[in-house]
């Protein structure tokens, strides 16, 4: 209800000073049960939706994050009806609710709980670039790619050949700590390698195993030239 408060002060003689009003009103009453409605989910991903309140002194909705049976608020929206969180893991159990606010800060009912999985990842990771660049080489290769997942990549393998069919691996690196994005190198001792073309096959795979997309031709593969040879005398010419 409306409240109105009246004061004066009274000093030791009895002078009392003018009269000072101010008006309040108290707010009580919360806001209606929020009322969820579509919520999906990818592997990585997931987006709450809900039905807006019909409040006119409505302030926010508190979407609220279930950890250890706790809740938690992970973010407060005023303007959408619905909230997304990426960065997940897949096949994993994320349990949500929403409440909202009025302006005096009164919570009101809270949602349902939803418990939301995500799916299984099934997206390829991808080599975004390879390196050396093509060409003649000497006694090293200094082999790089760099790749990237929604989810975790898992390992990174540097394979060679010579005739571009049957290819031994050099280097299997595995990723120690979770990462969606890394640079993978490793330093290729070539000198003994008889002189001719070599290729390199470049792959990568996630967490879930996923191996990498194609190229447009097949696998990632570049050729190099392995040249031993040193160059000619430098002749005829005078100081």
């Amino acid at each position: 209800g409306s409240y109105t408060l009246y004061v004066q002060a009274i000093d030791n003689t009895g002078n009392i000073s003018e009269e000072f009003k101010r008006y309040y009103t108290i707010d009580n009453t919360a806001i209606q049960k929020v009322e969820l409605g579509d919520c999906i989910t990818t592997d990585t991903a997931l987006q709450l939706s809900w039905k807006d309140v019909e409040e006119e002194d409505f302030a926010y909705f508190s979407i609220e994050e279930k950890k250890k049976n706790v809740f938690t608020e992970v973010e407060q929206i005023d303007d959408k009806l619905s909230y997304v969180k990426a960065g997940l893991t897949p096949e994993s159990e994320y349990i949500f609710r929403v409440v909202a606010y009025d302006k005096a800060g009164n919570r009101g009912a809270e949602s349902d709980e939803v418990t939301l999985v995500t799916k299984a990842d099934t997206t390829a990771p991808c080599i975004q670039s390879v390196g050396p660049v093509e060409g003649a080489y000497g006694n090293k290769l200094s082999l790089e790619m760099t790749a990237k997942d929604n989810d975790c990549l898992q390992k990174a393998v540097f394979s060679w050949s010579t005739d571009g069919k049957t290819y031994t691996v050099l280097s299997e690196t595995e990723v120690e700590n979770r990462a969606t994005n890394k640079k993978f190198s490793y330093q290729w001792d070539i000198s003994n390698i008889p002189e001719g073309t070599v290729y390199v096959k470049f792959e990568v795979y996630d967490r879930a195993g996923n191996h990498n997309l194609p190229a447009e031709d097949g696998e990632v593969v570049a050729s190099y030239r392995i040249d031993h040879t040193l160059p000619s005398k430098v002749t005829g010419f005078n100081a």
